[in-house]
């Protein structure tokens, strides 16, 4: 509920309303999604950190904010993320159009959207989610499989780019394909644990 009502804000305050495309949300079963008229002014990495806010309405967001709508400017964008990650959903995507700018809200982990995968590579999958990096032993000794049937099977999830291999040779390990949005929201994690260690 906190990440679809700073979606709603953050869409009413930074629409780009002289566009001749609407505000669009949709509530589908899976997810939410807020399609907004305008190019997004910050970048991904901006948004999900919550650096540099840039107001394309600033009277509307001086507005919000006044009657408490609204929390400090840039701040929409890492709650939206904080609130995904402690409820253990997908992490959301954010679409960016060439004149639009869309935000799409899971309702469902990762392990849920897995459409068209055996149990098997799905088992595997959920493995992955809960390992940061895996070797082919690992998947061997924690799913009983031949030396053969785990090549294959991951193997099969590289072809179909739900993983990836990280070195060679026997020092080869494998990993899940992180979205960007994932990819920046764990560096922001960790850079915020960083900083916490460093000013105890």
């Amino acid at each position: 509920m906190i990440a679809v009502k700073e979606a709603l804000v953050n869409s009413l305050m930074h629409a780009y309303y002289s566009s001749d495309r609407p505000i669009a949300i949709y509530d589908y079963d899976d997810y939410f999604e807020f399609s907004n008229p305008g190019d997004m002014r910050v970048s991904k990495e901006e948004f999900i950190h919550g650096n540099n806010p840039i107001a394309r309405n600033s009277i509307i967001s001086l507005l919000f904010r006044k009657v408490g709508i609204a929390e400090k400017a840039g701040s929409g964008g890492p709650r939206i993320f904080k609130s995904a990650y402690k409820n253990n959903l997908r992490i959301p995507d954010i679409i960016k159009g060439r004149d639009t700018t869309t935000i799409r809200i899971w309702k469902i982990n990762l392990s849920k959207t897995l459409v068209g995968f055996s149990e098997t590579e799905k088992a595997i999958i959920k493995y992955a989610v809960d390992c940061q990096q895996f070797s082919i032993d690992n998947i061997k000794a924690h799913f009983k499989f031949s030396d053969y049937k785990a090549r294959k099977i991951i193997r099969e999830l590289e072809n179909k780019k739900v993983i990836d291999r990280v070195g060679n040779g026997k020092a080869t390990k494998y990993q899940l394909k992180e979205s960007q949005e994932m990819g920046i929201f764990k560096n922001k994690l960790y850079l915020r644990q960083l900083e916490d260690k460093l000013n105890k």
